[in-house]
């Protein structure tokens, strides 16, 4: 399982990142909400910081090129599926609706 995901172009607000990372990658035209999660991830070599918004969107998900299919869960079905730990986490605590810092390191 995967989430859409990018990097912020230059010139480009976060918004606008989400609102086209999102219309790339899933084909739906969002409107973009409060900050969700903060990922932060340091290892050896690299430090990713990974920023997660509320977003709402009418109609179906469409896959990418990358994608086999796209589609919509429910909170108890996504949390059973092959995620990340931190994709993971972020949704069992997302009953909180309070932003959410997620750090891990590897060293």
């Amino acid at each position: 399982m995967g989430d859409p995901r990018g990097k912020v172009e230059y010139g480009e607000t976060l918004e606008e990142a989400v609102i086209r990372e999102l219309k790339e990658e899933t084909g739906l035209e969002v409107k973009v909400g409060e900050l969700l999660c903060v990922v932060e991830t340091l290892r050896e070599g690299y430090h990713y910081v990974i920023l997660d918004f509320y977003a709402e969107a009418d109609g179906d998900p469409t896959p990418s090129s990358d994608a086999m299919e796209a589609k919509f869960f429910g909170l108890e079905e996504a949390v059973k599926l092959d995620s990340t730990d931190t994709t993971r986490e972020l949704l069992q605590r997302l009953g909180e609706r309070k932003p959410i810092f997620i750090t891990r390191i590897s060293k």
